[in-house]
């Protein structure tokens, strides 16, 4: 039960408008913390089988755990393609590897480029997509801090080639 005093400070809250500020406030954090770039503990994997004349027969979808956030291994990446070269279907086909992509966001936090961003649907402006030597790998891929709401788009393509 709310007594005389309790309610005359929730009154005079309520007059004053200071609620209206607190919770102004408390939204602003909260846009904050979703927007702000943040290191990437995961990012999704797509491994994309061609037959031998460069036809999409299927596409294999996972999601990678990354053991150091915002890295992917040479080692991890070496792994995902060796386990995947030889067929289950057809023992005598094996796989190549045609070429490693990677879509990472990495835009600023700043609101007006993130609306800008939202806005836009020209994907020109942002070039987000890299296509990666496997042998210019040293250690592994960076992956860029992304801002919260962004980071289910980052992903790893792995094109292999059927050859028999």
């Amino acid at each position: 039960m709310i007594d005389e005093e309790d309610n005359d400070d929730i009154i005079s809250m309520n007059l004053d408008g200071e609620w209206i500020h607190e919770t102004e406030k408390h939204i602003l954090q909260k846009e904050a913390e979703f927007v702000k770039p943040m290191p990437n503990e995961t990012i999704k994997i797509n491994v994309i089988y061609l037959n031998k004349n460069k036809v999409v027969e299927r596409i294999e979808k996972f999601i990678q755990t990354l053991s150091v956030p915002g890295f992917i291994s040479k080692s991890v990446i070496m792994k995902i393609i060796q386990s995947r070269q030889t067929s289950l279907y057809n023992p005598r086909l094996f796989y190549e590897l045609e070429s490693i992509l990677v879509y990472n966001i990495d835009i600023s936090s700043e609101p007006q480029i993130i609306s800008k961003f939202i806005k836009n649907n020209s994907p020109s402006l942002y070039n987000y997509l890299s296509a990666l030597d496997f042998m210019a790998i040293d250690e592994g891929i960076t992956i860029k801090p992304t801002p919260s709401f962004l980071k289910t788009l980052n992903s790893m393509y792995v094109i292999l080639q059927g050859q028999e």
